[in-house]
């Protein structure tokens, strides 16, 4: 049985950790349309109970200009997870969509910085994926997760501002269970249609895509419960799939650089919730050559995770967990050709998920 679709529903998944040849993912033609209807509750994503940061009350939300620098992020609400901002200098702290019920996760800037896209959980119905105005205002549901979908995850724009691509797992056995089938897919802006790019019907998972900078590629997480997971390139035109990593290294996260590497984590608890081991970031070629760790925690419970390149490619932003047992789950940042993280704002702000935003 396959562990990791577990994920889609509760955010944990205990995976074996055995590496195994490459598997070939073949991806549909992209006009392969995405099934939908009403699906069963969605529950929400477990997060650190009674824990919520201070961000400005009603009427006081400072104003988010064109232009101007701003981190997107994830963090507790007292009710659930929201997507929450912040400036640069710890300035302006304050949570972008606080009248919402249920939990907004996943944040991404669009390319021009204005939107962002997110997805949308509540504790009855489907999950959404959404996009929002910088500034909190124009929240629109895109797209709805109806059966067979079972959860919509991960969105992700593509690099002309065109489309954001997601992934989806769905087919779950009458009377509840693991999703059967698993995919990535596109919901374009303009005509309002999601389609199929990537998919499996075979137990392997494949989650938290991303594109590239020249829109040709997605990079993936691909794995099952037998041999772990594993970073994994495909074609967005179709093609076979390539594997980049080793399925003992428990990739996840890939994300790239704007000269076309990519970087990823290793051990990630949202899937490895039983795991010990320190997880870290890597770097490597779009072909998995030269690669390179970017972190060094040695200690069980001390982790990099989440890795989002800044949009000027001098470093990455990511989660760092400061210890076994604390919970504390800060954002901190990596510049390239730097061996030490430093926090993301000038002072600690807790939470996970950080994105820098782009310049219009």
């Amino acid at each position: 049985m396959n562990l990791l679709p577990v994920l889609a529903v509760v955010a944990s998944v205990v995976v074996g950790c055995t590496a195994s040849a490459p598997t070939a993912t073949q991806p549909l033609p992209t006009s392969s349309p995405i099934d939908t209807a009403a699906p069963p509750p969605t529950a929400v994503v477990a997060s650190p109970a009674g824990v919520a940061s201070p961000f400005p009350g009603p009427g006081s939300t400072p104003a988010v200009t064109h232009g101007e620098a701003w981190i997107a992020f994830q963090w507790v609400d007292g009710s659930g997870d929201g997507i929450f901002l912040v400036r640069p200098d710890g300035t302006g702290h304050h949570q972008l969509l606080p009248d919402m019920a249920g939990s907004e996760i996943h944040p991404d800037w669009s390319p021009d910085g204005g939107r962002i896209a997110f997805v949308r959980q509540t504790p009855v119905g489907p999950d959404g994926l959404w996009v929002v105005d910088a500034d909190g205002t124009d929240a629109e549901r895109l797209y709805e997760c109806e059966v067979p979908c079972n959860q919509v995850d991960f969105p992700d724009w593509s690099p002309d501002g065109s489309s954001i691509y997601f992934s989806q797992d769905g087919d779950v056995p009458q009377g509840g269970g693991i999703p059967q089938t698993f995919s990535i897919g596109r919901f374009d802006l303009a005509s309002g249609a999601a389609n199929t790019v990537i998919s499996r019907d075979d137990g392997m998972t494949v989650w938290q895509p991303r594109v590239s900078p020249d829109g040709s590629t997605l990079a993936y997480l691909a794995g099952s419960e037998e041999l772990g997971t594993a970073i994994f390139i495909s074609p967005i035109i179709g093609g076979p799939a390539t594997q980049l990593t080793e399925y003992e290294m428990l990739g996840a996260h890939p994300d790239w650089t704007p000269d076309g590497r990519i970087v990823f984590h290793t051990y990630d608890l949202a899937i490895f919730p039983s795991l010990n081991e320190p997880a870290n970031l890597f770097i490597m070629d779009a072909d998995g050559g030269n690669l390179e760790q970017l972190t060094q925690f040695e200690e069980s419970g001390f982790r990099a995770a989440q890795p989002r390149v800044a949009p000027d490619g001098e470093g990455v932003a990511f989660t760092q967990v400061e210890g076994p047992g604390t919970g504390t789950r800060r954002m901190a940042f990596l510049p390239f050709g730097e061996s030490e993280p430093r926090w993301l704002t000038p002072e600690p702000i807790n939470g996970t998920h950080p994105q820098l935003r782009p310049s219009p």
